[in-house]
């Protein structure tokens, strides 16, 4: 699901990253800290997901998995 678990996740432009958010077709996950969200707030519809969680709350096979990540849509971090 994410680069983070051992293979290379793809890159696309901030562009693409807006227009496919609108389509529905991938998921956003804001991994800021929660000092920084509160500062600046996150995009509609993005999940927040602190980057020191990302192990646990992205990995379908962990208790902590969140379960809000659709895992049949690409996710933008």
């Amino acid at each position: 699901m994410f680069g983070f678990f051992g293979g290379r996740g793809a890159s696309i432009s901030p562009e693409e990253a807006v227009k496919g958010a609108g389509e529905g077709t991938l998921q956003l996950v804001d991994i800021r800290e929660f000092g920084e969200l509160s500062a600046t707030g996150k995009a509609k519809g993005a999940r927040h997901i602190p980057m020191m969680q990302m192990m646990m709350k992205c990995d379908p096979r962990r208790p902590d998995f969140d379960k809000s990540l659709d895992l049949e849509k690409p996710p933008v971090v």
